[in-house]
């Protein structure tokens, strides 16, 4: 088992790899996928796009989980960028397929409309539910859950990337 220590200094090595200390991306990734080459989980690879390394980010899954129970993802933003799109598609791409995303805005500007559009268009399990008035992270996502027709819950920060075994590993 991993303790806390050793997880911190496997993120602090990765880290330090980042061009801006002077490694590159593939010596991050080599890094980075360490762990889920010794578990037999899928690596991490860039896409070959000229969007940031974070919204490039993906891994090719093998083969799909078996049937379970609805899981209901909850996402809260507000006034949302690019990240959004790589933190659903993250979810889209998931191993496991049963689950439904809501994604609760409190509300955006109307400048963020076409990101929130977007988000929607990823796929039919995705769902934009927006708010007129701020009320705050917590909030939306107590609303959110009120509205989860899952039977289990999970949590997926608005700029975060999930590992395409995620909701699988979890529900086992």
């Amino acid at each position: 088992s991993i303790t806390e220590g050793d997880w911190l200094r496997h993120a602090l090595a990765v880290e330090l790899e980042h061009p801006r200390f002077g490694g590159t991306f593939e010596s991050m990734l080599t890094l980075l996928n360490e762990p889920y080459r010794r578990l037999g989980l899928e690596t991490l690879r860039l896409s070959e796009t000229s969007e940031t390394p974070f919204l490039r980010l993906q891994a090719d899954v093998r083969g799909d989980a078996h049937a379970g129970p609805l899981v209901t993802v909850i996402m809260t933003c507000r006034n949302p960028g690019p990240a959004l799109l790589a933190a659903i598609r993250s979810v889209v791409v998931q191993s496991y397929s049963h689950w439904e995303l809501i994604v609760a805005d409190d509300a955006s500007s109307a400048e963020y409309d076409q990101v929130l559009d977007d988000a929607t268009a990823l796929d039919s399990r995705v769902r934009v539910v927006r708010s007129a008035v701020e009320a705050g992270k917590y909030i939306r996502l107590n609303e959110a859950i009120q509205l989860a027709q899952g039977e289990i819950v999970a949590l997926h920060d608005s700029r975060a990337w999930s590992h395409p075994r995620r909701l699988e590993i979890q529900l086992n």
